[in-house]
């Protein structure tokens, strides 16, 4: 049964107590909407549609996204990255709202404010980390009643693919520089991404076990997209890799290993 108690000036707290439900607490402005709020409740309760809203709403997107890091992010290949992103996030004002309070309108203020500091493929990163929160904590984390916010606010248009190609001499002039640096395997890097148009990733994961001279190409293994596929060298790319040194303390072919 509900229950009503004024608190304040303008403030009535209604409480719905119903066997084999957890007690419901809410505080309104006016009775009339205490009560109405109750007979909803109620009503749900009755006819065994009733959801449970009081984890999201004392739960903060900072508390979430808290959760989120601990429990999703640390399984991903790029959780550096993506704790970088959620940091930029929780900085956000919003981070201190609870979960159901917040509405589509509140995340696309937060694309707009984003789109004027970063490019829009950052921002659609950041959206669609924002949903996948959303939707791990209504299906995984007992907020059934959530509403994703993100599903209604439209992306960014991105650019076109990258077709950017070397002007001039700028070819000459990047390995020249490249060449000039405190870091050996700089040079042979760029090479060999200009020779093969592997991912910087994929070129720094790269162990000796991973090359094969003899077939003319490199295996990688758990690439972006989760599989593995041989990429073909060219005889530069060949002769380049076969003048890199060996390191007794890595197998890294270009003695460093992915960030």
């Amino acid at each position: 049964m509900a229950s009503f108690r004024k608190r304040g000036e303008l403030q009535w707290q209604a409480r719905v107590a119903r066997k084999g439900f957890p007690p419901q607490v809410k505080t309104f402005t006016s009775k009339a909407e205490a009560e109405a709020w109750a007979a909803t409740v109620e009503s749900a309760m009755a006819h065994g549609v009733f959801i449970n809203s009081t984890e999201s709403e004392r739960t903060t997107l900072r508390e979430a996204f808290e959760r989120y890091g601990r429990e999703i992010t640390v399984q991903k290949k790029s959780a550096a990255q993506e704790k970088s992103r959620i940091k930029i996030i929780l900085a956000h004002p919003l981070a201190l709202r609870s979960l159901s309070s917040l509405r589509s309108s509140d995340v696309a203020s937060y694309r707009d404010l984003r789109l004027k500091s970063v490019g829009a493929q950052t921002v659609v990163h950041d959206l669609n980390l924002i949903s996948n929160m959303f939707n791990i904590a209504r299906k995984e984390w007992g907020m059934e009643n959530l509403k994703n916010p993100v599903e209604l606010v439209k992306k960014p248009k991105l650019p076109n693919g990258r077709n950017r190609r070397f002007l001039g001499d700028e070819e000459a002039r990047l390995l020249r520089v490249a060449g000039a640096s405190r870091s050996a395997a700089l040079k042979p890097l760029i090479l060999v991404a200009l020779e093969t148009a592997m991912r910087l990733g994929e070129m720094l994961s790269l162990t000796w076990g991973n090359v094969s001279f003899e077939k003319g190409v490199v295996c990688l293994i758990d690439t972006k997209n989760g599989e593995s596929r041989q990429v073909p060298l060219s005889s530069m790319a060949i002769e380049i890799l076969e003048r890199l040194p060996r390191s007794a303390d890595s197998d890294r072919v270009f003695g460093i290993g992915p960030q």
